[in-house]
Order: structure tokens, then sequence, then C-alpha cells
């Protein structure tokens, strides 16, 4: 298993040229305008990561191998901005531990390997959630992998699930893999299912003809399965 600061063999010296490149090319468009570079490469114990030069150290964890950290930390801690290897963090006061994370938004945390958090406030994806994602909104936590949040408040994917999804809401809680919530204050009871608390259908077949097996048409008024 990868710790955080380890990297996939053969992406290292490409990475690392890139974060090179890209710090020339910033201070040479800085010195156009009679100030020098925004970043600076540093190497913190993890291997060179790229950060906003300047920072306030102690407000930071060790920037990660190859990790590229825009991230403002408001106190002092030793997890703020991105530790992981190959990690992404930008926005206010927000953790990105996973290798290959990428966290934006505020005060967020992204633990897991490959952990996406585009926004919002106060959202977590758990260690052991790999490649999950929550999109924004308040206070969600997910724990599973190959999970995928869309927003929402208070949103829970527990541990020891895996691949599901809650669109928005709030409240909803996922128990189950293989499971998908639409609504909200929804709980989900067994697993390959889809929960939602009204459903409208606008427009539904009227003839089995030429349907599939398992599609859903009105015969009369009842609902029929192929």
């Amino acid at each position: 298993m990868l710790s955080n600061n380890q990297d996939v063999k053969g992406r290292g010296q490409f990475n690392k040229a890139l974060l090179k490149k890209i710090l020339e090319l910033e201070k040479a468009i800085g010195s156009l305008g009679g100030g020098g570079g925004g970043t600076e490469l540093l190497d913190e114990g993890n291997g060179e990561g790229l950060v906003i030069a300047g920072r306030t150290a102690a407000n930071f964890g060790p920037v990660g191998l190859e990790a590229i950290d825009l991230s403002y930390s408001s106190f002092a801690g030793t997890t703020g901005g991105a530790t992981g290897a190959n990690s992404f963090v930008s926005g206010k006061d927000n953790i990105g531990s996973g290798i290959g994370a990428t966290v934006q938004g505020l005060s967020n945390a992204g633990y897991g390997l490959n952990a996406t958090i585009a926004g919002g406030k106060f959202n977590r994806i758990d260690a052991a959630a790999n490649k999950s994602v929550v999109a924004g909104g308040y206070n969600n936590h997910l724990h599973g992998s190959y999970c995928f949040m869309g927003g929402g408040y208070y949103n829970r994917i527990n541990p020891g699930n895996t691949h599901s999804a809650i669109l928005g809401g709030q409240y909803n809680t996922i128990d189950h893999s293989n499971t998908f919530v639409l609504g909200s204050s929804l709980a989900t009871n067994r697993a390959n299912t889809t929960f939602v608390q009204q459903l409208s259908i606008m427009s539904i077949p009227t003839s089995a003809s030429g349907l599939p097996a398992g599609a859903v048409w009105s015969n009369g008024g009842i609902l029929t399965i192929v």
C-alpha cells in the first residue's frame, strides 16, 4: 500500500519538471511587473512540493511530494494544506492528506486516496474512502470508496459501503452498498436500491411494445413491468 508520500512509479520526473516549469514561468511573469514569484518549491521532508511563498509554516503540515498547495490556513497546526503526495489544495483551512487528493472550499478535509472535495464547508472524505467525491454542500461526511455526494446538508455515507451516491438534500444516510438516494431524511434499508421520498413519472410508455425486460409501462394507469 502506498503511504501519503509515495508516488506512482514513473510519474515523479514528469511532475517535478512540470512544477519547476510553473515556478519558472511565474517568476518570469512576476519579474516583468517588477515583483517576484508568488510560489516556491519546498522540501519539508516529503520531497519537493509547490507552496505559496512566505506562508506561515506553523499553520501547515509538510507539503507532500509534488503536491501543489495554494491554500490559506488561519491557525497553527501540523495537518493543514496539501500534505499528500500529488495532492492539490486551495481555499481556506483545508486538508488534503490523501495521495492525489483535491480539496477546495472552506474547512474541508480529504484524507482518502484520490479524494475530491470541490467546494462547500466542513465536508470530509475519510482515509478509508478511496476515489470518492463531494461536490459541495455543508457538513457532509463520506466514508465509503467509489462514492459521490452532490451537496446538501449533513448527509452521511457510512463506513464499509461502496459504489453509492447521495444527490443532495439533507440528513440522508447510506448504510448499504450500490445504493442511490434522492430526497431528504432518508435511510437505506437494503443494497442495490434507489431510495426516493416521492416519485412523479411525467412521461411513461402506454404499451409494452418494443420495451426490454424489466422496463415499466402504464397499463391503463397500472404500472406494469415487462
